[in-house]
C-alpha cells in the first residue's frame, strides 16, 4: 500500500532501479560487487543496485521478529528472574495463546538469524576489500568502535535490552578466522554452540552468586520486580537509568553466551566462503530438501521446550540435562534455519518477490529500524512517556508489534527514496571515517 502512495514498484524503490543510492558496507550489511572493479586502496561505498535483494529481505524479516520477541521485555521487567516472572502472571485466553505463540515460535528464533547474517556480512566485506587490494581491518575496527559507542548509548540512555555492543565486542572475534578453511570454520562454529550448554550447571551456580552482588543485598524477586515496575513506570529518568545499569549488569555476566553469538557469526563466515548467496540457484534443491527436516527438528525443539516431549533420562543428570539443551538448541537453531529457507523460496517467484520488497527498505535501514523500536517502545511504556509500563499483555502486544512494523516499512520505503540509507547508518559511517558522509540521493 505504502509503495503504491509513492508511485513506483517496492524493488524500484528499495533497489535504487531508478537511481543508485550508495550504501556502504557495514559489518551487518550484505552487499557484494557484481563487476570486477579496478584495483584500489581505499574503500568506498557500494551501489545499491549491487545489493542482494534476499539477504535485505532476510534482515527486514529478521527486524520484525526481533520487535515480536522483545515488545514483552519493553513493557515488563526484564532481566534475570524477573524475566521468568511475567510468563506467571495470570491473564486471559488471548494472552496465553498471544504468549505461547511467542515463547515457543518466536523466542530464540530470530537473533540466530541476526547473528547469522552479521558473519555473512564480514565475509561479504572481506572479499570486497581483498578484490580491491583494500586495507580491510583497520576499517573494520573503527566500524566495530564505532558501533559499540551507538550500543552502549542504546544500553543506558534507551533500552538495557541491547544487542549491537555485544555484537561490536564478538565481532572483534571473527578477525583470527578471517583466513581459516572453511572446514575449520564449521568446527568451531559448532564447538562455540556446544560450550555454553557444557557449562550451563556452572553458568547458573555463578549467577546465583553473582545475584547478590548485581542487587547488593538477599534476593527478593518479590521486592525487585516491584521495585522494576515503580522504576520504569512512574520513576524519573534517573531512576530509569539506574535500573537499566542493573540489568546490563545481569546481562554481560553471562560471558559464555557470546561464544553461541560467535558460533552464529562464523556460520555466516562460512556461507560468505562458499557464496551461498552469490550462486543461490545451484543452492535452491538443497534448500528445498533442508527446510522440511529443519521443520522436523524444529517441531522436535518446540515440543520439548513444551515440556510435551522429553528424551529418556540417562544415568547421571548432567548427561541428561546436557542432551536436553542440545535438542532444545538445535531445534530453535532449525526452525531459525526453517523460516528464513521459507523466505528464500519465496522470493523465487517473482510475484512473492514483490510483495516481500518492502522487508527489504526495512532491512536495508536495520540499524535505524533496530533503535527506532526501542525509542518508540520505550515512550509508549516508560514513565517519561505514556506510562504503559506494566499494563500491556502479550495479546495487545501483538498488535502493537504489527503497528509499529508496519509504519517501519512504510517510512523506511519513504525515506530510501529521499536518501542513501537511514540516519543511524549514516550516523555509523560517519564515524567510522571521522568525517560526514554524502547523505542525500
Amino acid at each position: 500500500m505504502a509503495t503504491q502512495l509513492l508511485g513506483a514498484s517496492p524493488r524500484d524503490l528499495i533497489y535504487g532501479r531508478t537511481h543508485g543510492p550508495d550504501g556502504f558496507v557495514m559489518p551487518e550489511q550484505s552487499s557484494v560487487p557484481l563487476t570486477t572493479p579496478e584495483p584500489t586502496n581505499v574503500t568506498h561505498p557500494i551501489g545499491a543496485v549491487e545489493r542482494i535483494e534476499v539477504i535485505d529481505i532476510l534482515r527486514g524479516f529478521t527486524i520484525f521478529g526481533i520487535l515480536l520477541v522483545n515488545m514483552p521485555l519493553y513493557g515488563w521487567p526484564n532481566w534475570g528472574p524477573l524475566r521468568a516472572m511475567r510468563a506467571q502472571l495470570p491473564g486471559g485466553p488471548a494472552d496465553e495463546v498471544a504468549g505461547w505463540f511467542i515463547w515457543l515460535f518466536a523466542e530464540d528464533k530470530f537473533y540466530p538469524l541476526l547473528a547469522f547474517l552479521f558473519g555473512l556480512g564480514f565475509s561479504i566485506q572481506l572479499a570486497r576489500a581483498e578484490s580491491h587490494g583494500a586495507h580491510f581491518l583497520p576499517v573494520y575496527r573503527r566500524r566495530l568502535l564505532a558501533l559499540l559507542l551507538i550500543g552502549l548509548a542504546h544500553s543506558f540512555l534507551i533500552w538495557s535490552g541491547d544487542i549491537l555492543a555485544r555484537y561490536a565486542i564478538v565481532g572483534f572475534l571473527l578477525i583470527p578466522f578471517r583466513s581459516c578453511r572453511e572446514k575449520t570454520l564449521l568446527v568451531f562454529a559448532v564447538v562455540c554452540l556446544l560450550i555454553p550448554i557444557a557449562l550451563l550447571p556452572i553458568q547458573r551456580e555463578v549467577h546465583q552468586r553473582l545475584f547478590g552482588l548485581v542487587v547488593e543485598r538477599d534476593a527478593d524477586y518479590k521486592a525487585l520486580w516491584e521495585e522494576s515496575l515503580q522504576a520504569y513506570s512512574q520513576g524519573k529518568f534517573a531512576e530509569i537509568m539506574a535500573e537499566r545499569a542493573r540489568a546490563i549488569a545481569w546481562t554481560f555476566s553471562w560471558p559464555s553466551q557470546w561464544l553461541h553469538i560467535l558460533g552464529l557469526f562464523l556460520i555466516g563466515l562460512y556461507a560468505g566462503r562458499r557464496g551461498f548467496f552469490q550462486k543461490l540457484g545451484t543452492y535452491l534443491s538443497f534448500i528445498r530438501r533442508a527446510m522440511w527436516w529443519a521443520l522436523a527438528l524444529g517441531l522436535a525443539g518446540i515440543l520439548a521446550r513444551a515440556g510435551i516431549f522429553r528424551l529418556p533420562a540417562l544415568r547421571m543428570p548432567y548427561f541428561t540435562g546436557f542432551a536436553g539443551e542440545v535438542l532444545e538448541t538445535a531445534g530453535y537453531l532449525a526452525l531459525s534455519f526453517f523460516y528464513a529457507c521459507v523466505i528464500i523460496l519465496l522470493t523465487q517467484r517473482p510475484a512473492w518477490k514483490t510483495r516481500l520488497a518492502p522487508l527489504g527498505a526495512v532491512g536495508r535501514m536495520a540499524l535505524s529500524n533496530y533503535l527506532f523500536q526501542s525509542v518508540i517502545c520505550t515512550t509508549i511504556f516508560y514513565g517519561y512517556g505514556l506510562r504503559l509500563f506494566g499494563k500491556v499483555g502479550p495479546a495487545a502486544g501483538l498488535g502493537l508489534t504489527f503497528a509499529i512494523y508496519a509504519t517501519q516499512i512504510a517510512l523506511s520505503i519513504w525515506w530510501l527514496r529521499r536518501f542513501r540509507f537511514g540516519p543511524m547508518e549514516w550516523v555509523w559511517r560517519s564515524l567510522t571515517y571521522g568525517k560526514l558522509q554524502p547523505m542525500r540521493v
